[in-house]
């Protein structure tokens, strides 16, 4: 378990070092927000979170999954709050940030376990996610991933 959670430091920590080396000290500062945003992200996922998913997107939140398929907020609430399947692991690297003003654009690569029966099901996607910052919070209103072949 130790080991795991030094990995998982390391996958979210280096990066957000990286994307703060060569920024101005206010963009540093919202690059780290946004870092530990992402990671609440990925906790509310494995914990299946309901009230953190429900904060972290904003009402006008617009996903495109990797099947296509276009959902707002409260259809990915509805299929949160459903979800049977249990993710196992969500490891986030390869990130890109933008930025224009109060949003943001970070880009990467999610690796994602998902415990199906008695397997595990491991996948990749290249995911881009668009943060506003309204009234001092972080919040996700677009989301977009494509599955990524092996």
């Amino acid at each position: 378990m130790r080991r795991v959670l030094l990995v998982a430091t390391f996958i979210f920590i280096v990066p957000t070092l990286i994307l703060c080396q060569a920024r101005p000290d206010s963009t540093a500062r919202a690059a780290r927000a946004l870092m530990r945003m992402e990671n609440r992200w990925v906790r509310a996922v494995l914990r299946h979170d309901v009230k953190t998913m429900d904060r972290l997107l904003a009402e006008e939140y617009i996903g495109v999954g990797s099947d296509g398929e276009v959902k707002d907020k409260a259809q990915t609430m509805a299929d949160f709050r459903a979800a049977t399947r249990g993710f196992s692991s969500v490891d986030l690297d390869d990130f890109d940030l933008s930025v224009d003003g109060d949003s943001y654009v970070v880009s990467g690569r999610a690796r994602v376990k998902v415990r199906l029966e008695d397997h595990d099901l491991d996948q990749q996607f290249r995911y881009s996610k668009v943060y506003v910052k309204r009234r001092g919070r972080w919040q996700v209103i677009a989301l977009h991933m494509n599955r990524l072949e092996e």
